[in-house]
């Protein structure tokens, strides 16, 4: 893990330190570890620095901008969101493949199987190829908060005004919204659930491939599905439609 000073720490299972390493400038991106045992972070002084798993030096690389989210990709090719709204595309051995302006304010970037998505606050979602073409750009013509998840054939965004939107992954067109007034974060079952919390201290779920914006089930009763408790596994949710009642001093396991 590191700290805001700059220094990452190397723990064991046991919580003894292994290794330790203090970079120029403190920390502004979570370190991530890829396929080949890499650890990369981004620092304030806008570079991205490579180590080895035990803490060794390997390149940095200067991108412009603070880097503020990393993902890495199975090819060994690293996709940086740069403070300024900028996605770069990096090479395993620290050279900048290529890079796009997106947009101030933005998260990402989300990796699918052959795409990646990067979005603004601002509202726009936009996918490229791992080799850097634009595929599409989808305005949703709302603020963003940052929370969203990628199903099978489509990107999930949950939107400032606290509706939640499916893009269709092929083109970037609308598939549908929800009206739940969604809050915190989304998750995806093993099943296909599309999870959402709503400020109403309900649970909603979405079954399939795509989030129907009339499947708001609520469930009048209680019985064995529908406890109020949250019990059980997130992938045992087999209901088509169903509404889970969270008590505030209850919280939901997975």
């Amino acid at each position: 893990f590191a700290t805001g000073s700059g220094t990452i720490y190397s723990l064991s299972l046991s919580g003894s330190v292994e290794w330790s390493v203090t970079l120029p400038a403190r920390m502004t991106s979570p370190p991530i570890l890829d396929g080949q045992e890499t650890l990369y972070l981004g620092a304030a002084d806008g570079r991205l620095y490579a180590l080895t798993r035990w803490g060794r030096f390997k390149w940095s690389l200067p991108l412009g901008g603070s880097p503020q989210s990393i993902a890495a990709g199975r090819n060994g090719r690293l996709y940086v969101l740069v403070s300024g709204g900028t996605l770069v595309a990096v090479s395993a051995n620290g050279a900048i493949v290529w890079r796009h302006e997106v947009g101030e304010g933005g998260f990402g970037p989300l990796l699918g199987e052959k795409q990646v998505y990067v979005a603004a606050a601002t509202g726009n979602v936009k996918a490229f190829t791992a080799g850097g073409k634009p595929l599409w750009t989808s305005p949703l013509g709302t603020a963003l908060t940052g929370s969203w998840v990628l199903g099978l054939h489509e990107l999930y965004v949950m939107e400032r005004d606290s509706r939640v939107a499916a893009v269709d992954t092929a083109d970037g067109t609308i598939a549908g919204t929800s009206a739940v007034h969604a809050v915190g974060t989304m998750n995806l079952a093993n099943d296909g659930t599309l999870l959402i919390g709503g400020r109403d201290w309900l649970v909603y779920g979405y079954l399939g491939a795509r989030a129907d914006p009339n499947a708001d089930w609520t469930a009048a009763s209680a019985d064995a599905r529908n406890s109020g408790h949250g019990a059980g596994r997130l992938d045992q949710l087999e209901a088509n439609r169903m509404v889970s009642r969270i008590p505030d001093y209850l919280a939901l396991e997975a």
